[in-house]
Parts: structure tokens; sequence; C-alpha cells
């Protein structure tokens, strides 16, 4: 896990990481570090940087190692756009089979499918356990039967999903191909002789969660920011990475995470509820609780008023129940909206005009700020200390480029002089 913050403005764009990183072994225990490298300039001739969350790794290969090999290939080639930045990195990714070969690919890929296919037996497992009390009730086609309504269920919304970025349904005709060689291979390790439709539906259910928008399985996020050379105001471009088909790389653009365009605003990535609790001036998860439980409260209320009433009445009471549940809908759909509208103005609204004139020092102390807010909120709790470390920042403009403002080294500055020296040759 991280905290990760962008500050923009028209002047400039301020980016701050933190260092923790949370190794996870086979046994499931955790150890944290506070050295990982987050933020990088993505070139040393232009105003672009990115920073990396989530995942440490693409298809297991470390992302430092990608960001720089990258930055090597493109030496001073320059875009007009901070998207044709983003569409070149990525279409590097793609094509570079050297520094993430096929292989690691395949088995991420292999990884992904073989952990929604354990999940959805764990599903059926659950499911078995509600319906039977007693295991020996249970027949191969009930099971097979469960199996088949979770997968047609969930493909049911899958398919609702927007398609990955250059993602077609042809790409799920011959994705459904694979995905029913691998449930083959799955379900003969376990001993399974699945029906045809049965590995049919499976097959469907992978195939659309592989080409289609979902939350299933790892992912790594990537932060674009600075200019084009075509550009005079700074953007931010978030994206979802979760490795590659064949050549394609699975990614989907995160816009509610992106702006520019002359944009004021302060972004938050991965563990981001300290900045949005400070931005709305109410945590977000409190704030589900409350919308909740007033809900909740509201519906028994109304569901209470109804019983009277019928005990009360030998009357037809449709139209009235009708016209309660009318009223208490639109009354609730004001409460949230003003409770939104409040904390659109009175909060969110004030940092973001202020913001709007922060100089670019300025900029970058909020940014560090927000994530010294993180990683102090989990010092001083019994929350694991997933944020931590010294915080790197760094802002980036149009006439200075991308300076780091504050950056940790692994090595002792003072006995390494060679190192900075190599790069003062290649400026």
């Amino acid at each position: 896990m991280t905290a990760e913050i962008a500050v923009i403005n028209k002047s400039a764009v301020a980016l701050a990481a933190d260092s923790a990183v949370t190794i996870t072994n086979s046994s499931g225990s955790t150890k944290i570090y506070n050295g990982a490298e987050k933020l990088f300039a993505l070139t040393k001739y232009h105003p672009v940087g990115i920073m990396i969350f989530g995942s440490g790794t693409l298809c297991s290969v470390p992302w430092e190692l990608v960001i720089k090999q990258y930055r090597k290939q493109l030496g001073q080639k320059s875009f007009d756009t901070l998207d044709g930045y983003a569409e070149n990195f990525f279409s590097f990714l793609e094509g570079e089979e050297t520094l993430i070969p096929n292989d690691l690919r395949f088995q991420f890929l292999e990884n992904y499918w073989s952990g929604i296919y354990l999940d959805l037996w764990e599903m059926v497992y659950r499911k078995v356990q509600e319906i039977y009390t007693n295991a020996d009730e249970v027949s191969d086609q009930d099971t097979f039967d469960i199996l088949k309504d979770i997968c047609n269920r969930i493909s049911l919304t899958l398919d609702k999903q927007e398609f990955l970025t250059n993602f077609t349904q042809a790409d799920i005709d011959e994705l459904s191909i694979q995905c029913n060689e691998f449930i083959g291979v799955k379900s003969a390790e376990q001993g399974l002789e699945l029906p045809v439709e049965m590995k049919a539906a499976l097959s469907k259910l992978l195939a659309v969660a592989t080409a289609k928008e979902n939350t299933l399985g790892p992912n790594s996020g990537v932060v674009f920011a600075g200019y084009g050379d075509k550009e005079y105001f700074p953007t931010i471009l978030a994206f979802d990475l979760k490795g590659f088909w064949e050549k394609k790389l699975r990614r989907i653009p995160d816009l509610q995470k992106s702006c520019g365009g002359g944009m004021s605003a302060i972004e938050a990535y991965a563990q981001d509820e300290e900045a949005l609790t400070f931005m709305q001036g109410v945590s977000p998860s409190l704030k589900k609780l409350y919308e909740q439980t007033f809900f909740s409260s509201f519906d028994s209320i109304l569901n209470k008023a109804i019983e009277l009433i019928e005990a009360n009445t030998t009357q037809n009471c449709d139209e009235l129940k009708a016209n309660l549940h009318q009223f208490a809908a639109s009354k609730w759909v004001t409460a949230t909206d003003a409770m939104a509208n409040a904390i659109q103005r009175d909060y969110i609204d004030r940092v973001v005009h202020m913001v709007e004139f922060l100089p670019k020092d300025e900029l970058a102390y909020m940014a560090e700020s927000l994530v010294n807010m993180t990683a102090f909120k989990r010092k001083v709790t019994n929350d694991s200390e997933t944020v931590g470390g010294p915080i790197d920042v760094a802002v980036i403009s149009k006439g200075d480029g991308f300076v780091w403002i504050k950056r940790k080294h692994y090595f002792d500055g003072g006995l390494n002089n060679h190192y900075f020296e190599k790069f003062a040759k290649r400026s």
C-alpha cells in the first residue's frame, strides 16, 4: 500500500509519494519496508513525471527497471501532449518482449484466471453450505447448477461494463477458446469432469473479465503528470494496469483521478482516506456509515407507518402506500443532495480555490503534508504502517521542468560523487 498526492494549478503540478512497500510471502505473513521508489522523472529533458501505486511490479518486473529502460530509449524525443507520452509509454510496454517476456505475461494472466476460478468455487461452497445442511445431500449436478448460476450472474454484470482500451468483442471470442483450455486443465487438476455447458459458462466469465473493466485481481496504478510541448497548463492522467493479453496491455483510464486544462485540484491515490477527509471535512467511511444508518432508520420508520395504517383501516391503502414511498424517496434525495452540496461548498471548493493561487513551493508543501497526514494517522493508530518512510516530492512546471524538492537515495551522496557526475555528463 502507499499514499500519493498530486496538487495542481495553472502554474505547476506537485507530486509526493511515500516509500513504504508491503511484501507478502506464500504463507500470508507480511513485512513492510521503507525504501520503495514510486516517483520518477519520465524523461530527463522534458517536464513529465510518473508515479506508481498498487503493485510494485508489472508481471513480476519491477517498475523502476521498466521506467528507467523507457527513459533510456525515449532519449530527447517529445510529444505535443501528455497523452502522447502515455500512449508512447504503453506502446513501449506492449512491444518490449525482452524486458517483459511473454512467459511472464501469460503466467500473470493465468494467475489472474486462477484467482477468479478459486474465488468462484469458494462462492459455490458458501452457497452449498447455505442451502444444504447435510453435505451428503448435494449431488455433482446440484453443485454444477449453483456454479453455472453464479457464473451467469457475474457474466451478466461484467457484460454491462466498458471494454478495456483497444479491446473488442472479437477479443472475447478468442479469449473464450483460451479460457476453455485453461478450465480443462484446472478442472483436471481437481479431478473434476465438468459438463460442456459448465466449461462454456466459466470460459465466458473469464474471457469477459479479461477484456472488460472490473475490480477483480491485482493491478498497478500509473499516474502521468506534466506537459506536452504544446500544452501550457499541467495535466494529470491516471490509469489502472492489469497485465497483458497477447500483445495488448490491459489498461483502464481513471477519469475521476485525472484533470487538466488549467483546473486546480488535489488528487489522492491508493490510500486516500485522510486526504479525502481533509478535503471533504468528513471521513468517507464515516460518511458512508452515517448514510447507511440513516437510510436504514428512514426505511424502518416508513415500513412501521405503513404497518400501522394497514392495521387501523380496512380500506385499500395501495395508493397511500405508493404516495408515502414516493414522498420518502424524494425527501431522502433532498437530504443527501443538501449534504453533498454543503461538503462541496464549505469544504472542497474552499480548499480548491486556495490551491489555485499557491506558488510552486506551497504546492510541494501541501502534497508532502497530505502524505505525512496519512502516515501519521497510520503510526498513531493500530493500523499497519503501510504508509511511511521518506517522502519524495517533485514539482513540474513549464519553464523549470521536473524539479526534485525532496528525494531519498539508498546510498550516501557524499561517497558516490561519480553517480551525480555521470548524470551531469548526460545533460
